[in-house]
């Protein structure tokens, strides 16, 4: 039977790690494990790693690397821009919940986003299958049937080969778009506004 007396001290290090992290007196480290931890957002080390990282970069005298060095910075930047994901994936998250509170965050709003065309769920496949041959339209696979957009280009294609008096919106009736959440984006029409206001309305641009 194998001794496993040498693992002894890695669970005692890592009893002594889990402790420190439930208590709030772990050394923050940031890496590939940030990916998962819910905390990410009100992270300081990640934020500070962050902005780090971009000063490097833009600090940075282009040149021609080679060898160890090319290699060692690839390397580096690959790192750096998964910890930057991190970083705005996390962030976003609190934008969109903050958003959603009702609170105003200068050029950011929330946007409905939608997901891909399907068959609508409230008609059955056979009823689909059917109505569609109706038309002159084969939607069958062999373990499923064509999705709404390769129908649609079926249709198309039938209708310029053969001139015949079928309109997209016949089709369109069985597709539904579903709603899969919300997204932010650059609220850019607030931006243009701001942009030109003292030309709309100048009375409303403060002396200087």
């Amino acid at each position: 039977m194998p001794d496993f007396k040498y693992l002894k001290h890695y669970v005692a290090d890592i009893k002594i790690s889990a402790q420190r992290a439930m208590f709030g007196g772990a050394n923050a480290e940031p890496g590939i494990h940030c990916r998962y931890c819910r905390a990410r957002f009100k992270c300081e080390v990640l934020q500070k790693t962050s902005m780090n990282v971009i000063d490097v970069i833009n600090n940075n005298v282009p040149q021609v690397l080679n060898g160890n060095s090319l290699a060692f910075e690839y390397t580096l930047l690959t790192r750096a821009m998964k910890l930057l994901q991190y970083r705005t994936d996390a962030l976003k998250e609190q934008i969109v919940a903050e958003l959603k509170a009702g609170n105003t965050l200068p050029g950011w709003i929330l946007e409905q986003s939608y997901g891909r065309k399907r068959w609508s769920k409230e008609l059955p496949t056979e009823q689909i299958i059917e109505d569609m041959s109706f038309w002159g339209l084969d939607i069958r696979k062999p373990d499923n049937i064509d999705t709404p957009t390769q129908v649609m280009t079926k249709l198309k294609k039938k209708i310029k080969e053969n001139h015949i008096p079928i309109e997209p919106s016949v089709i369109e009736q069985y597709i539904e778009i579903p709603m899969t959440g919300m997204k932010i984006v650059e609220d850019t029409d607030s931006k243009i506004r701001a942009s030109f206001a003292k030309y709309i309305n100048p009375e409303a641009i403060p002396n200087e």
